[in-house]
This record gives structure tokens, sequence and C-alpha cells, in this order.
């Protein structure tokens, strides 16, 4: 009796060690998975811009759609109609340029804390993706759509999605 209750014992804790590395492993799996997912929607987001399918990249916005340009919208926010109203004001030569030769980068607490420290403008929260460009890239700072406006994305319900453009450095 003594050694049933024994080999059911370690067959719970064999179950239990079997199901907790499965959760471990699918959990150091997940930011992967999230990456790659978040390159694949990049790499379609450039193919809209590039192609100014207005229409794909509104699909691909949340709105109310923020964006700092007293230029673009003089409330800050605005919505679908005019999202595609202003696109061309949005999506200037200097953000479609980061687009193009950008990379999406996940925003984490340590620049948040490396861009207060050096008193900068931070990019985005925790978490949201924000376009950079590569290094070594020339970046024209007497534009500043080019040089101080980033496009942030946000994954909303499981899709990425443009979330705002962010003036920052």
């Amino acid at each position: 009796m003594r050694s049933s209750k024994i080999y059911r014992s370690r067959s719970i804790r064999g179950i239990f060690c079997v199901l907790l590395l499965a959760f471990a492993e699918a959990g150091a799996r997940a930011p992967a998975q999230t990456g790659h997912t978040a390159q694949r929607f990049w790499q379609q987001f450039q193919a809209a811009v590039a192609a100014s399918d207005k229409q794909r990249i509104a699909g691909l916005t949340v709105f109310p759609f923020r964006h700092p340009s007293l230029r673009v919208t003089a409330s800050g926010a605005l919505d679908r109609a005019e999202f595609l109203n202003k696109f061309d004001l949005i999506f200037s030569r200097g953000v479609r340029r980061q687009v193009a030769r950008g990379q999406l980068r996940q925003v984490t607490k340590a620049d948040l804390r490396a861009a207060e420290r050096e008193g900068l403008d931070a990019c985005g929260e925790p978490g949201d993706y924000v376009v950079h460009f590569l290094p070594g890239e020339q970046i024209n700072y007497d534009d500043d759509d080019e040089a101080f406006l980033h496009l942030v994305f946000r994954q909303i319900n499981g899709r990425f999605m443009l979330h705002r453009v962010i003036g920052c450095n």
C-alpha cells in the first residue's frame, strides 16, 4: 500500500514538473513570438506606406489618433476621416524616410531612465514600439519630422497598431 502512495506521489510530482517546464518554455518563447509578430507587422506597414495606401494604414491605426503638430491638428487628435484627409501631413517626407529606413524598437524602462538622465523627451512607454533610424544613418536635423517625430505602435488586443506620433529625441 505504501509503495503505491509513493508511486502516485512521484507520478504527481513528475506531471507537475513536466507542466512547469512546459509553461516556462512557453513563457520564454513569448517575447520572441511577439518580436517576430512585430517585425512581420512592421514589414506590412512599411509596404503600405511605400504604396501610400491610406486605407490600409488607417486600418492599422488606433482612433482617435494623437499627433503633436498643430499643422496636423489643433486638438491633438484625429478621427479616421481627419486622418485620411491629413495623411500627407502625417506621413511627411521625413516620416516616410523613417518608415523606409528605420527599424521598430521596443521601448524599455532603461530607455526611459536614460532619457530622463540626459534631459531628453522619452519616446513612448515601456512595451511600446517606436521607429528609430539604424545606427550610422544620416539624419537631417533641420527637418523636425525626420529628426524628432516618431511613430509609436502598441499591441492592442493581440494586434499591432499605429498608436500615435510623438515628438522625442
